[in-house]
């Protein structure tokens, strides 16, 4: 069961703010999210999430006075608005991480050399975020990964010949992909994920795959290594890059065991 609800209201000017907290959110109860409002000639505009405070920077005074300056100095407001500010592309950057692994199953989450839980992230990710940012090969990752959006609408380009591949067998549907990010930075022997709209791991999940073939592409992940199969869900191992032409690869194996000699 999870616990929420709001903790603080405030009014200043034409501004009305919110501080929430909700037990299932990443950081648990460990975690304030502000929603504002602007007043418009009818009532309030819709409530929009702003930011989010964690552990030791959950203080109502800080939350009061951040509230106080977005609403009183446009300047600021826009940088809150346009996530310029410092604490902005801070947070950012630990949500991506503190939120990586969630949707993989463990074993293969296990590959990823994660800094911690919630809390330690936190730390590494507020000492280190301006050192890690500033890498140039963190640099070329996310502009790689910001190439491309992803959408419910158009396949992933770096995963399309897969996806294709995978179509072309007999009694085998996709369903979902994800070409995954370029590739991941190292920082204090950690593996940190850049801000990028692709996941941790490249997968294909499947709407239809035959027992039988589910049973022959287990077999065939083993012999490289470069992906595994789950709940009809094929995911990288950690290298997307050589995930990307192994899943082609074992498409096209699975397309000559099903023609046959």
């Amino acid at each position: 069961m999870t616990i929420s609800g709001t903790e603080f209201s405030w009014t200043i000017g034409d501004y009305r703010f919110e501080v929430a907290y909700d037990s299932g959110g990443g950081c648990g109860l460990d975690e304030r999210t502000i929603w504002w409002q602007r007043r418009i000639p009818r009532g309030w505009t819709e409530g929009v999430f702003l930011r989010s405070y964690y552990f030791e920077e959950v203080n109502r005074s800080a939350m009061r006075n951040f509230c106080q300056k977005f609403a009183t100095d446009q300047p600021y407001r826009d940088a809150c608005l346009a996530e310029a500010t410092d604490w902005a592309v801070r947070n950012k950057l630990f949500e991506r991480n503190n939120a990586a692994l969630v949707t993989v199953p463990p074993l293969i989450a296990r590959s990823h050399r994660a800094i911690g839980d919630a809390h330690q992230t936190w730390v590494f990710i507020k000492q280190h975020w301006q050192a890690i940012m500033a890498q140039p090969e963190y640099q070329q990752i996310a502009a790689l990964d910001a190439s491309f959006i992803p959408t419910m609408y158009e396949l992933d380009p770096e995963i399309i010949a897969a996806v294709a591949a995978f179509n072309q067998v007999a009694g085998v549907e996709t369903r979902f992909s994800c070409q995954g990010v370029t590739a991941i930075v190292t920082y204090g022997g950690y593996d940190i994920l850049v801000i990028s709209p692709h996941q941790r791991f490249a997968y294909i999940r499947f709407n239809r795959l035959p027992s039988d073939m589910a049973d022959q592409l287990n077999r065939l992940t083993l012999e490289h290594g470069l992906a595994a199969l789950h709940d009809l869900t094929l995911y990288s191992t950690g290298d997307n890059l050589a995930f990307r032409a192994e899943a082609v690869r074992l498409a096209g194996e699975l397309q000559q065991a099903r023609l046959g000699p």
